[in-house]
């Protein structure tokens, strides 16, 4: 969070192919708002940053990975012919695209507007992911901050007007991970001392964290419950 990785075309280079020796690496994730907010850096020059792309796409395919490029929209106004016309030229040669959107008190928790915003999206050929509520807790986020109550309002005018395939997953970032509301994670209750935290429960356990971290101690906010998964507080 807070970062264009595509402006900075020689870090990517380093990125891109370091990642590639590595074994257990399948897929390269880069998340972009330059899609929105600069399509000018993909279309000049005669289309050359998408060329890039899918050329670091095939090497990645040659060593058994591949590169998904994370696209960040807001709302429907947004969404420009040229934005379209670089989604549809990365899918049509091979680079997976998807959508992740924030949850954004003033711009976008009304259904209507989430459900145009993917519907244009899915048609240029983007995968829809995740709606992130509420916005990360990052400086200078505060006064977009909306309820999580309001983005399940939101997703249940996308099911009642919109198809599956449509409509994105509901996730929040606990401090030890991302849940996906309903599926992986849901709130269990209020916390007995503090009343402004709830507990949330997810999948992770203690053992998942032990493979990289070795002791489990210094893990934010957590607790383990009955069915031996982690809930964390929110």
């Amino acid at each position: 969070t807070g970062g264009e990785p595509l402006v900075n075309r020689p870090n990517l280079d380093a990125a891109v192919d370091g990642l590639v020796t590595i074994d257990h690496v399948r897929a390269i994730r880069i998340a972009t708002c330059s899609v929105s907010y600069y399509p000018d850096l993909f279309l000049k020059n005669r289309n050359e940053y998408i060329d890039y792309l899918v050329e670091k796409n095939a090497l990645c395919l040659e060593n058994g990975k591949y590169i998904e490029i994370g696209i960040h929209f807001v709302h429907p106004d947004e969404v420009s012919v040229q934005s379209i016309d670089i989604i549809s030229q990365l899918v049509k040669n091979g680079v997976q695209v998807y959508v992740q959107t924030p949850f954004l008190k003033g711009l976008n928790t009304e259904g209507r507007d989430l459900g145009r915003l993917f519907e244009l999206l899915r048609q240029a050929g983007a995968q829809i992911y995740y709606i992130f509520t509420p916005c990360s807790p990052i400086h200078g986020t505060k006064k977009y901050w909306a309820s999580i109550a309001d983005s399940f309002r939101a997703l249940k005018y996308l099911r009642e007007n919109f198809s599956d395939r449509a409509i994105p997953k509901l996730c929040t970032a606990t401090p030890i991970g991302k849940i996906e509301w309903n599926t992986s994670g849901w709130a269990v209750e209020k916390d007995e001392q503090d009343k402004k935290l709830v507990w949330i429960r997810t999948p992770y356990t203690n053992e998942y964290f032990e493979q990289f971290m070795g002791s489990t101690e210094q893990l934010p906010l957590s607790r383990i419950n009955a069915g031996g998964t982690l809930d964390a507080g929110f």
